[in-house]
């Protein structure tokens, strides 16, 4: 069974023509024409502005939501939100996210409980009013030192229900084998099998939408000083995770809805931190919501760092290129996947932290893992 990606669609490199389906092209032999340089390229661009991707398949542009067609250059961008001067508070603040938990009115909410501030100040947000809420969250040993895994179970008593699945059974890179046949090869293979364990969690108890912290770094902690807004280059719509959202959580009937994506929220949060220099450990956030939040999160900072995860899930998955590049070159050609380019691969040291050193992996396994679930699919017939 093939699954909508409604928060996506395609544009022709040729003509600009849209569309919000490819299967068709797809099962006539478009997944051949793969740009596999292009996707490298792309993951070593810094920030989140994908203006200056190109398309990994020849034929066709992918548009994300949010994205903008500029029909001159026949490329999409993505615009920037400026937020306006507006007289700002805790008070409108706390009335404005109320309106917007109200939307979701009848329906079992939920959050991912990450242990950090930003998904903190939205449990700690229904708690003050009163919003019934699960939470589903990612617990290690590996926290130990660290306030995550101290927070998690603080907050774990919040809920009405709170489920912590080991991290270790879905690190980055795992479960890559139930990806299902998708239209368009994207990096997010990295994020799969943690987000499909959270889904199946979240799907046995109940919940209906789910909210996650994603976008908290940029309102807390960018810089804002007196100056244009623009400068800032704020992109909400960039906080959602399309191919998650449609493949993962949508395909087990869930709403994932990235809270700090809401552009209201940006407006106040910018208004209320005008003047603010960057602030990484969110100094401010911590105490501008310290009457909502644990004591520990007020107190205490820490900079994240998921280094360790990635690295074993790519030591995991490691074994696995040789056959699903084999597949891939066989059924494309394409000198990126034969077996020089495994060995190449497989000689990294992953110690290397340099980004342009591991983010080699990344995108040439999500087509290798994108090419194999068309096969799986029935699209690609061997």
């Amino acid at each position: 069974m093939l699954i909508t990606q409604p928060s996506i669609h395609f544009r022709s490199t040729q003509n600009g023509l849209r569309y919000d389906s490819i299967w068709e092209s797809l099962e006539a032999g478009a997944w051949k024409n793969i740009l596999p340089e292009n996707l490298l390229d792309s993951a070593l661009i810094e920030g989140v502005d994908r203006s200056l991707y190109k398309p990994i398949l020849k034929d066709f542009h992918l548009i994300h939501k949010g994205m903008v067609w500029d029909d001159i250059k026949k490329m999409p961008y993505d615009p920037i939100y400026i937020p306006k001067k507006v007289n700002a508070n805790l008070d409108l603040f706390f009335e404005e996210t109320y309106r917007f938990f109200n939307q979701y009115a009848g329906k079992q909410i939920g959050v991912q409980l990450s242990g950090g501030l930003d998904s903190s100040i939205i449990i700690g947000l229904l708690k003050y009013f009163k919003i019934p809420f699960y939470l589903v969250g990612l617990a290690n040993k590996r926290f130990e030192f660290r306030t995550e895994s101290r927070i998690q179970q603080i907050l774990a008593e919040w809920a009405d229900k709170t489920i912590l699945v080991d991290y270790e059974t879905c690190l980055p890179y795992s479960h890559i084998d139930k990806v299902p046949p998708h239209q368009y090869p994207e990096g997010y293979v990295t994020s799969f099998g943690p987000d499909y364990i959270m889904a199946q969690t979240a799907k046995n108890l109940g919940i209906e939408v789910l909210f996650t912290g994603q976008g908290g770094d940029n309102v807390f902690g960018d810089e804002i000083l007196h100056k244009s807004p623009e400068e800032l280059k704020w992109m909400p719509h960039t906080y959602y995770q399309g191919w998650i959202e449609d493949l993962v959580y949508a395909a087990e009937g869930i709403e994932l809805v990235p809270f700090y994506a809401n552009e209201r929220f940006s407006e106040l949060i910018y208004n209320l931190r005008l003047g603010q220099k960057k602030d990484i450990p969110k100094v401010w956030a911590r105490q501008y919501f310290k009457d909502i939040l644990p004591s520990e999160l007020i107190e205490y900072s820490y900079c994240s760092d998921f280094w360790g995860f990635v690295i074993s899930g790519v030591q995991e998955v490691i074994p696995k290129l040789p056959l699903l590049f084999e597949q891939t070159f066989n059924l494309t050609e394409n000198k990126f996947f034969n077996k020089e380019k495994v060995k190449e691969l497989i000689a990294i040291d992953l110690l290397d932290y340099k980004k342009e050193t591991y983010m080699q992996i990344e995108p040439l396994l999500g087509i290798a893992v994108w090419i194999d679930s068309l096969v799986r699919g029935g699209i690609i017939k061997k």
